[in-house]
């Protein structure tokens, strides 16, 4: 799921001219989108996993019995995504002046997240989603950076 964010300025042509005059930055948001990484990774990698993608609404489906009494005697105390912690470890993040992307690189983790149609008995679970809150986080995060950026050329 990819978020997409537009600036545009609209205004009288004395203020669009004082802002590029000042050399304002209004489509580099690096220092922003690198602040927005920890939190991010942590929720992902901490909190869905905890409630077991119930904090979506969208809780992950229990383990087979035959599944959950094996993995409880070779990984006891381990929730249902999590036996070496690989993937919940895995989360990364990656950005640049105009984009910050968060994934998963572990291999497997395809396969559980995936909407593709089941041709297995795998079940869907999820792991990875900017939920409203993740979204208004990162919105706010990016109008307080450019608030900060535009005060600077009115003081």
């Amino acid at each position: 799921m990819a978020i997409k964010i537009e600036l545009r300025i609209n205004g009288d042509k004395e203020t669009v001219a004082r802002l590029k005059k000042a050399g304002v930055q209004l489509n580099d948001f690096s220092e922003e989108f690198k602040s927005l990484s920890n939190p991010l990774l942590d929720y992902f990698s901490n909190s869905v996993f905890e409630t077991e993608g119930q904090i979506f609404g969208e809780p992950w489906p229990k383990l087979k019995p035959e599944y959950e009494f094996r993995k409880r005697v070779v990984f006891p105390g381990a929730g249902i995504l999590v036996a070496s912690g690989d993937m919940k470890k895995a989360y990364r993040a990656r950005s640049s002046s105009d984009f910050l992307q968060v994934y998963n690189p572990t291999e497997y983790f395809k396969y559980h997240h995936s909407d593709a149609p089941r041709t297995s008995k795998l079940p869907r679970r999820i792991m990875l989603k900017f939920d409203e809150e993740r979204i208004k986080m990162i919105i706010s995060t990016i109008e307080e950076g450019l608030f900060r950026r535009i005060r600077g050329v009115f003081k």
